[in-house]
């Protein structure tokens, strides 16, 4: 019965120092302490400058959208089959929030008219009780290209509301205190 007793005494104690270790570090950014930088790859902004760079040699007329599934699309394949040029722009979990906004900022802010579109839409992506990912929360060009203005509300569900200031938010209900000066 001793033996139980020190090998559960041991086991609380090394998971509350792996717990305390995990807080300190912090490795993903999720408790805000800071003193480390964050290992978590930001999928989003990477491949906005990579579309920057590719763009630079030529204009896409292709482009694939969707969730980290989608990243196993060959561009060059599909350029293959088509005869047009591609771009895979698939980011880490992504919703449908992310295809759109990561679409409104190719076309509407870099100018390319796409021909071909490729959506790898998983189920996950249609979930209405999930969260949006981090990442686009986090990307300022991506939230103004999906039209979100901040001081609107905050960050919802959905993308189809549409807030007394006209910006979209990703939720079924405007958060209250939108208006036209938050433009």
């Amino acid at each position: 019965m001793r033996f139980l007793a020190a090998f559960l005494a041991s086991l609380a104690a090394l998971a509350l120092l792996y717990l305390a270790l995990i807080r300190l570090v912090d490795p993903r950014g999720e408790f805000g302490s800071g003193r480390f930088p964050v290992v978590e790859l930001d999928a989003r902004a990477e491949k906005m400058r990579l579309f920057e760079a590719y763009l630079a040699t030529g204009t896409p007329e292709g482009l694939v959208l969707g969730s980290s599934r989608a990243m196993k699309l060959s561009p060059r394949r599909l350029e293959a089959v088509t005869g047009r040029r591609f771009f895979n722009f698939a980011v880490d979990n992504a919703r449908a929030e992310d295809d759109l906004a990561i679409y409104r900022w190719v076309v509407r802010r870099q100018g390319v008219a796409v021909k071909v579109l490729v959506i790898g839409l998983d189920v996950e992506a249609l979930h209405p009780e999930d969260r949006p990912e981090p990442g686009l929360a986090r990307n300022e060009a991506l939230l103004q290209a999906l039209g979100h203005v901040r001081g609107c509300g905050t960050i919802c569900r959905s993308v189809r509301c549409d807030c007394r200031c006209g910006a979209y938010t990703f939720g079924s209900a405007c958060a209250p205190g939108g208006t036209a000066a938050d433009r």
